[in-house]
């Protein structure tokens, strides 16, 4: 198993939560041949109402909390972690089918979406927009760099690479980025 996906595992486990970006990362490559795999098993009468990326996300979310729980004691190698991935994938996609199977409905009934008849109310775009301004507020208020850090991390960098580019210490990144999950889990934004 790769060096990096074992210590974001470790740190996972350890319940370091900035872990999950990491682990996310370095899941990608994986992620696309699991979405496959459910596109290839689910029903062709489901197929329509099967979003096979729900069903990987599923998935995922039972592999983080297991992880947590130590359900997967012997993941020595990608090959495991892979395996217990499409387990995974594989009971969230039977789990769906069955929900759907149960609900007794004709997929005939269903009806597509035209994203050309949704517009957003006026009001919640300034919510959110509101929400996002007191957002990037607490970030500014736990450090100066705080946004440059989030936004790197979402285009993929690592600390490692933040704190070069940003000319921080390792360390300081990760301390900045433990107090900014802190600082917006702790605020009231409402």
């Amino acid at each position: 198993m790769p060096e990096a996906l074992s210590e974001a595992l470790r740190r996972w486990k350890a319940g370091d939560e900035s872990a999950q970006f990491d682990l996310m990362h370095e899941l990608r490559p994986l992620l696309s041949q699991l979405i496959r795999l459910v596109r290839a098993k689910r029903a062709a009468d489901l197929k329509k109402r099967i979003d096979s990326h729900a069903v990987v996300n599923a998935a995922l979310k039972s592999f983080f909390s297991g992880v947590r729980k130590s359900e997967f004691p012997v993941l020595n190698d990608s090959q495991d972690l892979a395996r217990v991935l499409r387990m995974l994938v594989m009971r969230s996609l039977i789990d769906e089918v069955n929900r759907h199977r149960r609900a007794r409905r004709s997929t005939d009934a269903e009806t597509s979406f035209d994203s050309d008849e949704f517009i957003a109310p006026a009001n919640a775009i300034s919510d959110l927009s509101e929400m996002l301004e007191k957002i990037r507020d607490v970030l500014r208020e736990v450090h100066p760099k705080a946004i440059d850090i989030l936004d790197l991390r979402l285009d993929g960098m690592s600390n490692d690479a933040i704190a070069k580019e940003l000319d921080l210490s390792l360390r300081s990144v990760q301390l900045i980025r433990q107090r900014m999950f802190s600082a917006v889990r702790d605020s009231r934004l409402e």
